[in-house]
């Protein structure tokens, strides 16, 4: 459900964003197109403004203030020259930048946003001959392009936002069904697999050790070398049931919970695809940080203890992985295969290794019995266990 929340949340943002872009380009566009047409007919109105000037006295103190209140006047127009045929006669400016002064005659400057080429018309003078007025404006206003940033800067902090309070807000949980003690079988309900009878048969440790067909042909008479296995670079199966018994040791004293989580692909085993595991470890080492944590499973997987980890957050942390595994790994053989994720955690209640393996390894069964859901948490009642035991005892 978040993930589906969150690629709305995406969407949104991202038509947030292409809209304020479009909007920028289009009110910039039709920003330029009109300032274009407005400084030509300013110019107009300036041209015929000096040659009615001229009349008077062409270069006189009226020809200049003429010119001069009707460039100041327009709000687009930004400098303008008069030449005759000796060169030029009369060049001014709004403000600097907009004529070259040191090279000779004055000249427009070519910088960015400035009219191009030069607006240029003959006007009548008598006694002077190829008399000429030319001018430049601005066609960018950059007053607009200024409220156009405040604008989608807007838009882009409301888009923000919105992504920041989703992920904020958006905390999904397992939903889960009270246990019911009339049944003794155990229930599924939508992820979450509720408490189990308490007596168990056959529960030696031998239901959690490999079988000598899955024994790593690096082992000594079946027992490991080193505290990696060379393939996977992961801690070896055998040390899993000890491991886990100093955990939950550690975890009690500290009152701490402690989940395991399985990861299981039933339908491939190291053997048969050895460069795919190693990709799938390394994404498991990368995801859940500590090497020594992490234990081969039955050759098809993999057992990961997760100190100070509640089953609510080791269950987001199992959907977490998910996405990013298939995400790093294109594999169509992984896709393709069947995968499951069984959870159990420790829920305050004082308990054996092989105990919370069993119960991860019965959600893991679980999951694999449903492709829809293929993450199940074991959910215990700690009030029943703890009255077991002290009934037990």
């Amino acid at each position: 459900m978040r993930t589906k929340y969150t690629t709305i949340v995406a969407l949104i943002c991202g038509m947030l964003y292409v809209a304020a872009i479009v909007l920028a380009l289009v009110i910039i566009s039709n920003s330029i197109s009109e300032r274009k047409i407005k400084a030509h007919e300013d110019f107009i109105v300036l041209s015929d403004r000096a040659a009615a000037a001229a009349a008077l006295g062409f270069m006189s103190d009226p020809f200049r203030d003429a010119v001069k209140d009707t460039l100041e006047a327009s709000p687009i127009l930004a400098a303008v020259i008069i030449s005759d045929s000796n060169g030029v006669a009369y060049a001014i400016e709004k403000k600097p930048g907009y004529l070259l002064w040191n090279q000779g005659d004055p000249q427009f400057a070519t910088s960015f946003g400035v009219t191009k080429p030069p607006f240029i018309r003959p006007i009548m003078v008598e006694g002077y001959r190829n008399v000429t007025i030319s001018a430049i404006g601005e066609e960018i206003d950059y007053s607009l392009i200024q409220r156009i940033l405040l604008n989608s800067l807007i838009t882009v902090l409301i888009a923000l936002v919105l992504a920041v309070g989703t992920i904020a807000f958006s905390n999904p949980k397992p939903k889960t069904e009270p246990v019911s003690t009339s049944k003794p079988e155990p229930e599924i309900r939508k992820d979450v697999l509720n408490d189990m009878p308490f007596e168990i048969p056959d529960m030696d440790a031998s239901v959690f050790q490999p079988s000598p067909a899955e024994t790593n042909s690096d082992c000594n008479d079946g027992n490991p070398r080193g505290l990696y296995t060379p393939l996977l670079s992961v801690s070896w199966e055998d040390y899993t049931n000890e491991r886990l018994e100093a955990e939950l040791h550690r975890s009690a004293s500290f009152e701490q919970d402690l989940t395991v989580m399985i990861i299981a692909f039933p339908e491939l085993s190291f053997s048969a695809y050895p460069d795919l595991f190693k990709q799938i470890a390394d994404q498991v080492v990368s995801f859940f940080t500590f090497r020594d944590l992490i234990f081969e499973w039955k050759s098809q997987g993999f057992c990961i203890l997760l100190p100070n980890i509640d089953l609510d957050h080791s269950f987001k942390m199992a959907e977490e992985f998910r996405n990013k595994l298939f995400t790093k790994i294109n594999s169509d053989i992984l896709k393709k295969s069947s995968w499951g994720i069984g959870l159990s955690s420790r829920s305050g209640r004082l308990l054996e290794a092989n105990r919370l393996l069993l119960e991860a390894s019965r959600a893991l069964e679980k999951a694999l019995e449903d492709p829809a859901s293929p993450i199940v948490a074991f959910k215990s009642d700690p009030e029943r266990y703890r009255a077991f035991i002290s009934n037990k005892a």
